[in-house]
């Protein structure tokens, strides 16, 4: 049996322990894995940007030298926000995003957005199209990216998605080296 002077020392230090753990329990402001470096936002329309914090919690969000806009995130952690409108260029452009913590998605550019579904041909690469050499000699635009999200069918609509058991790591943005650029679902800063 432990002594009154360290029993009431072990209560102490446990009461001190419990008194950090909300601190270690906060959570970090988070975003959907659609935000990531290398990004491209549609041009000439409003930007909207949603994820995740402690709820109640007030959460700014900035892109490139725009002002901040703030939001509070609700009782189930999720916020949004709606970014102005911009037009292609001017980029490469910062999000920065801040609440208990900062993240920051960098090299974003602002142009156009193609989305592509729907047809087993959407996933068709120029390395195996017809004159692929001369198109892929041809190809020089490094303000092409992409992000392939992984093809799991869901009954409504997603705020995120996770990779899937065939991918070795959740989907980002990326250039497009001209052999893997699908026809045509890659998206460019114009």
């Amino acid at each position: 049996m432990l002594s009154p002077s360290l029993s009431r020392r072990g209560s102490l230090a446990l009461l001190a322990l419990a008194g950090l753990l909300p601190a270690f329990m906060h959570a970090a402001v988070k975003l959907p894995h659609i935000f990531t470096d290398h990004m491209v936002l549609q041009r000439d329309v409003k930007i909207p940007v949603w994820g995740w914090a402690d709820p109640g919690e007030k959460v700014s969000v900035k892109l490139g030298l725009s002002a901040p806009v703030e939001t509070t995130a609700g009782k189930d952690g999720k916020w949004r926000v709606e970014l102005p409108a911009l037009a292609a260029g001017g980029g490469p452009l910062e999000l920065n995003v801040t609440a208990s913590n900062t993240l920051a998605v960098r090299d974003i550019l602002v142009g156009e957005v193609w989305l592509c579904s729907g047809q087993s041909n959407m996933e068709w690469v120029v390395q195996n199209s017809l004159n692929s050499a001369q198109e892929i000699a041809s190809a020089n635009d490094p303000t092409i990216r992409h992000i392939k999200v992984p093809l799991v069918p869901k009954p409504v609509p997603q705020d995120d998605f996770n990779g899937s058991c065939r991918l070795p790591a959740l989907p980002r943005w990326a250039g497009s080296p001209p052999p893997v650029i699908s026809w045509p679902g890659n998206c460019r800063s114009t």
